[in-house]
């Protein structure tokens, strides 16, 4: 027996939206692109990115995090060193290194965040 489930809208009892706290799911991620002028390919939950400089950039969410310190992940290609930091409710870093643990910006990058959201 299969069962289908279909809907528009999922709400509480009262009508008002469920909350998605508790959940494991990744609650914002972005797949940018640093060279030149630092650029989103794709994203969940971005407003924006910032570049800081050669090698360190912010990805600015737009529902914020409950806490600073929630759970980021990073990849990055040609980087021998791809750091992500969760710095605050709203924004994470990223730092990416060369081989030569020079600061560089790479050809794409990925950050994927964790968490409750406010």
């Amino acid at each position: 027996m299969t069962a289908i489930l279909k809907t528009d809208v999922i709400e509480k009892n009262d009508g008002s939206p469920v909350n998605l706290t508790g959940q494991s799911a990744a609650k914002g991620w972005v797949h940018m692109n640093p060279q030149g002028a630092l650029s989103i390919d794709s994203s969940f939950n971005i407003s924006s990115v910032t570049d800081f400089g050669i090698g360190y950039y912010g990805a600015n969410w737009i529902s914020a995090f409950t806490v600073p310190n929630h759970p980021v992940v990073n990849a990055c290609d040609n980087q021998v060193d791809c750091l992500a930091n969760a710095s605050t409710t709203l924004q994470d870093q990223i730092y990416t290194r060369n081989y030569q643990w020079s600061y560089e910006d790479g050809n794409k990058s990925v950050i994927v965040a964790f968490g409750d959201l406010t």
